[in-house]
């Protein structure tokens, strides 16, 4: 079998499901190239074993672009994440070279801006005609493949109840095979101490979770790991709303945080609860559970599916239920939130391992392919 996955990044990222998947586990069970778009570039390239298109070929002629550096016949399955004009073009020319098309969708960026706008009150009915229009031309797009790849089964039930190909979700998960053993025990803290790693804007709800913290009496440390530079967090870094307990730290790579991950106690996984971020699947809750600590989190439909009392501090997402969770956290054993932490990493290693994720996409591939007969 072979496949070809057409993403929306650049060479240099280093996206989690795409190299964990991809361009790793999957090559076990089939030939996988993958291709990125790159501005810097005049025309198509291999560059480090990589496929890379110039940028402008996300918008036309992206089926050129490909057969400039690969034999686009060859492929039995091609996969397309987020960019519906390059899924357009290659749905015109799937008849000529009879592959089967998928497509990966992360993220309801269309419905973002109506969200935005809803939350802001600016431009409202402009925005919603605009999101009306899109979504039809959207869904008719995804309609023509041969399936399709939510990054959740709830973004499927949300956006496309009713779709009529076969569906298989691919979230984000952890490549454990890329997590270094720690090299010592790591001793429990004199306090405790909370990490939270990601985008810290008010979207995401961010103002409310620190104002909880500030509100919690007792010692603790909360740093957040970001590479956001907004006014929300020139504000939280001001003299005006500063903690001592409370601290703004540069992003660091993703295998350096494993390791930085192990020497807090809980991890802070809260994700609003609205119809952009219930679909959602987020990383780095995942992360900090392969890191063998566990967090606190709410019941979206993601995280109940894997999480219980036992592995995950459950809590709304409002100041009062925020502070009781962290005063409770307080007063707890360090081997209760290790013994927590554990239980949820394996449930993590079962079910999110990008090796277990690469299997089941296979299969799930060999099933199309056995379904749609040979290529005609």
């Amino acid at each position: 079998m072979r496949i070809l996955l057409i993403t929306d990044q650049a060479p240099e990222a280093n996206h989690s499901a795409i190299q964990g998947i991809f361009a790793g586990h999957l090559r076990q069970f089939a030939t996988v190239d993958v291709v990125y778009f790159d501005r810097a570039i005049a025309k198509p390239a291999i560059l480090d074993g990589k496929l890379v298109l110039p940028h402008k070929y996300r918008r036309r002629r992206t089926v050129e672009g490909l057969k400039a550096i690969t034999d686009i016949s060859g492929y039995d399955f091609i996969i397309v994440r987020n960019l519906f004009a390059v899924l357009r073009n290659l749905l015109a020319r799937k008849k000529d070279y009879r592959y089967r098309l998928g497509f990966w969708e992360s993220f309801p960026h269309s419905f973002r801006r109506i969200y935005e706008a809803r939350a802001t009150g600016r431009a409202v009915w402009r925005k919603r005609i605009e999101y009306a229009v899109k979504q039809h031309l959207e869904r008719r797009l995804i309609e023509q493949c041969d399936f399709y790849l939510p990054i959740t089964e709830t973004y499927r039930r949300r956006f496309y109840p009713d779709l009529r190909i076969p569906c298989h979700p691919l979230s984000m998960g952890v490549d454990f095979s890329r997590i270094q053993p720690a090299l010592h025990s790591v001793e429990a803290p004199a306090m405790k101490k909370f990490i939270y790693i990601g985008s810290v804007d008010r979207l995401r709800r961010l103002d409310l979770i620190i104002s909880a913290f500030r509100a919690v009496k007792g010692d603790f440390v909360f740093d957040l790991y970001t590479p956001s530079d907004n006014d929300f967090v020139r504000e939280l870094k001001s003299a005006e709303f500063a903690d001592e307990r409370i601290r703004i730290c540069p992003p660091k790579p993703r295998d350096a945080l494993f390791d930085i991950m192990r020497q807090y106690d809980v991890g802070i996984g809260l994700i609003p609860e609205s119809p952009l971020y219930e679909v959602s699947s987020p990383t780095k809750t995942l992360e900090y559970y392969a890191a063998g600590i566990p967090a606190i989190i709410n019941h979206l439909p993601e995280y109940s599916a894997l999480f219980d009392e036992n592995s995950a501090f459950f809590c709304d997402l409002n100041p009062e239920a925020i502070q009781d969770a962290v005063a409770r956290i307080l007063t707890l054993d360090g081997q209760k939130i290790r013994d927590m932490g554990e239980a949820g990493k394996r449930i993590v290693a079962e079910k999110r391992d990008y090796a277990v994720m690469a299997k089941s996409l296979f299969h799930f591939l060999q099933m199309i392919h056995a379904q749609t007969g040979p290529r005609q």
